[in-house]
């Protein structure tokens, strides 16, 4: 199977038969590793990221004397930490000895399909929270509608983005990979 033939398999699932030779094997398992190294660096940069912020916020909580601030940087250190969490329970989980193809495909299957819900509530465990608390501090620290007003809809635009973002990686990504497997591992059945 050549690079395009790969390519097609990948982007369409349910359109061929795969043919299981050793080059397909480790065609599959290159696009995995793709894949996961992708997905491995976005993790990782989310959680640097909720790291830095989390103290930062925190430390700020005790600095301002607003309420609505306290709560804002309350409610962002929080949402760093739910960040990890979410980010650290979904991380693929590392191969065992003596695992066989099959299980492989089958645990890769089961972390993108959980990738792929991450990704489709995004809006929810980590667009929300962050909106929320970004809004209690600038109002807390400004009192004025107008910025208020304006920081809310120039967020919003990013959030917009932010989310769309995530639903095409779902459509563009992560469910033709899911699908491709689903149908390598068809065929491994039939083997």
């Amino acid at each position: 199977m050549n690079e395009e033939a790969m390519k097609n398999l990948w982007q369409q699932p349910g359109s061929l038969q795969v043919a299981l030779t050793p080059q397909t094997v480790i065609e599959v398992r290159e696009q995995m590793n793709k894949l996961d190294a992708k997905i491995k660096q976005r993790d990782r940069q989310e959680i640097i990221v909720a790291l830095c912020m989390a103290p930062l916020f925190a430390g700020l909580a005790f600095v301002f004397d607003d309420f609505l601030v306290k709560v804002g940087c309350i409610i962002i250190a929080l949402y760093s930490f739910i960040v990890i969490f979410f980010l650290k329970v979904n991380q693929k989980k590392a191969i065992e000895k003596g695992q066989t193809l099959k299980e492989q495909v089958k645990g890769e299957l089961l972390f993108l399909k959980r990738q792929r819900l991450l990704l489709k509530n995004v809006l929810y465990w980590y667009l929300l929270p962050l909106f929320i608390g970004i809004g209690l501090f600038h109002y807390g620290s400004s009192g004025h509608w107008i910025s208020f007003a304006v920081l809310m809809l120039f967020t919003t635009g990013v959030y917009i983005y932010i989310w769309r973002l995530n639903q095409t990686a779902v459509r563009e990504e992560l469910d033709p990979a899911i699908g491709s497997l689903e149908d390598f591992l068809y065929s491994m059945e039939g083997v």
